[in-house]
């Protein structure tokens, strides 16, 4: 199985970038599954991809990277919005570019489910 990556929070263990009913915990030897109207959990292919993604967030204060493993088929969004916080988790992951959105990350891939192992 190939490792993938995911940015959290030190302390709590969730979600980086989303909040409120959208923030999932990662328990490590856990499986942590997406919500339904999503296009899954955000990880990166690479540790390097996930670092950069890291080192240029305005928010990476508290954070870290943890090893996970797939479950399900990745997709590859085309565009996410730059803040899930500020215009709603339905927009974070709109098909359609927006004013807002951009491109994904290097290396962004979105899973149904991961087992955590860091």
């Amino acid at each position: 199985m190939i490792s993938r990556w995911k940015v959290i929070m030190t302390d709590s263990r969730e979600s980086a970038f989303a909040e409120g009913k959208f923030s999932l915990k990662y328990i490590k030897g856990n499986i942590t599954k997406a919500k339904k109207e999503t296009l899954g959990i955000m990880v990166f292919d690479t540790k390097r991809n996930a670092e950069a993604f890291l080192h240029c967030s305005i928010y990476c204060r508290g954070q870290k990277i943890i090893r996970v493993l797939p479950i399900g088929k990745g997709k590859r969004p085309k565009y996410i919005a730059e803040n899930c916080s500020a215009l709603g988790i339905q927009r974070f992951y709109n098909p359609l570019k927006v004013i807002f959105g951009g491109v994904p990350p290097n290396g962004t891939i979105c899973y149904s489910a991961v087992r955590v192992m860091d």
